[in-house]
């Protein structure tokens, strides 16, 4: 046992959100602290594959350069480019991760900070 008891933890609740209709993804910068990078089910590697579109920026990621968040838009308001946002989402997840089927999509400001909040609820899996 490498990382523990902690490394058990963390797969046993992705887990048990795995066998719910649906989870939720929220790149709050530590999105990849609470996903464990081991998928023991297709549903688990949709997860983590997801919370990787949404912790990247584009061109950060050697030999995949589309992959991640356009930066582009980080220093404009949220209200003007949400939907741009949202459409950049729906684009990474079609090319990066077309098993996930996604729900509703959230842009939100964080005033005290200056952050924005994304946060995409995956509703299914597409079985292959």
């Amino acid at each position: 046992e490498l990382l523990g008891g902690e490394y058990h933890a963390v797969t046993e609740r992705i887990r048990q959100e795995v066998k719910t209709v649906s989870w939720i993804l929220k790149n709050n910068g530590k999105i990849l602290e609470d996903i464990c990078l081991d998928p023991q089910t297709v549903e688990e590697e949709v997860l983590i594959n997801g919370a990787i579109i949404l912790d990247s920026y584009l061109k950060s990621v050697t030999l995949i350069r589309g992959l991640g968040m356009n930066t582009d838009r980080l220093h404009r308001p949220v209200n003007v480019v949400a939907n741009e946002i949202v459409a950049n989402i729906h684009d990474q997840f079609e090319q990066y991760e077309p098993r996930a089927i996604l729900g509703e999509i959230t842009v939100a400001a964080n005033n005290v900070h200056g952050d924005m909040d994304i946060t995409v609820e995956i509703v299914g899996v597409k079985k292959e």
